[in-house]
């Protein structure tokens, strides 16, 4: 149980009665947010954490340090119990920003307004009875903490090994790139889910499956149209507006550091190893260079893995690329962008 005080959100009610004037008198009794609870455990990003709520109507405490605009993502899970996971988030002031609660998981996705320290609370969200043990994470989505960072066409190896938690990956994009991230699960339960965040915290998609996730994003550019001033001109006493073309001017505001983070995407419980692969599909990296009429060895040495090659085409040509197994288990796919 973490933060026994929690502010009053425990409270004891004692009814005083009076036996020999006949009457009794109810102490006051309020129930009231914490704005910034002193004995909070304070969690850093890109942490799981365990706790549990061992009695009907206990709340846990927990503080995060967030600057204004930082997008900010909380998931809690249960992990034993009969617990349905509650989790509010509340502002330095004390105002309930978000709210939700779930079976077996909670997730709320906030960009905070102001700088300071946010109070989160964990609870029961069935009817405040229930019990039970729980992990709580915590991930800024822009600037992300404990992340690693990849390269296009590089394989990296993962594990989920408790609920709730999520591992955050960060890439370099420029504008007009295209992304694959791919993740395959190699052992335990684990049903792979990927979502990819730009450098502002915004979400850009999100996949999952039981075995294999894929997710294909675009880093779009940003247009911005200015329109010149409107010159009006006299003649023989009429007025006539001339309207010169609008001139479109290209703003490139997505360059920066993309985050991808991993999970559980089943209910937010399962564990489990998984690989991740990530590529760019123009300008890949880690690519071989191919001819026409030339045939190559290679291998597929991990889940999720994917080999890249490039070849130079004219307009009007007509390619024909072929792949055939030649040992292992392996189900031979080409794709050509």
């Amino acid at each position: 149980m973490k933060n026994r005080s929690l502010h009053g959100l425990t409270v004891l009610c004692l009814v005083l009665m009076a036996a020999i004037a006949a009457f009794f008198m109810p102490a006051a009794c309020s129930v009231a947010a914490s704005a910034a609870d002193a004995d909070a455990e304070a969690q850093a990003f890109g942490e799981t954490v365990s706790g549990a709520i061992s009695a009907a109507g206990e709340a846990d405490s927990y503080t995060i340090v967030a600057n204004a605009g930082d997008a900010v993502l909380i998931r809690v899970s249960k992990d034993g119990g009969d617990l349905w996971p509650r989790l509010r988030l509340y502002a330095p002031g004390g105002a309930l920003l978000q709210e939700q609660y779930g079976s077996t998981s909670a997730e709320v996705v906030q960009r905070v307004p102001e700088s300071g320290s946010y109070n989160l609370m964990v609870s029961d969200g069935y009817d405040g009875t229930f019990t039970g043990s729980y992990k709580l994470y915590v991930q800024r989505l822009n600037q992300p903490g404990n992340a690693l960072a990849l390269t296009f066409g590089q394989t990296v190896t993962g594990a989920i090994p408790q609920a709730a938690e999520m591992d955050t990956f960060t890439f370099q994009a420029e504008a007009g790139d295209v992304v694959l991230v791919g993740m395959s699960r190699t052992s335990g339960s684990l049903w792979p889910e990927i979502r990819v965040y730009n450098a502002s915290g915004n979400a850009l998609g999100a996949a999952s499956g039981s075995v294999h996730a894929e997710l294909i994003v675009t880093v779009f550019q940003a247009w911005r149209v200015y329109l010149p001033v409107v010159v009006s001109e006299h003649t023989g006493g009429e007025a006539t507006a001339r309207w010169p073309e609008p001139v479109r001017r290209l703003e490139v505001t997505a360059p920066g550091t993309y985050a991808i983070l991993v999970g559980d995407g089943y209910n937010g419980t399962y564990t489990g190893s998984y690989n991740v692969h990530l590529q760019r599909l123009n300008n890949p990296g880690n690519a071989t260079a191919l001819s026409f009429g030339q045939t190559l060895a290679g291998s597929i040495g991990m889940a999720g893995e994917m080999d890249a090659y490039t070849f130079a085409g004219e307009v009007g040509d007509v390619v024909l690329a072929g792949m055939s197994k030649t040992s292992g288990d392996l189900w031979p796919q080409v794709r050509v962008y």
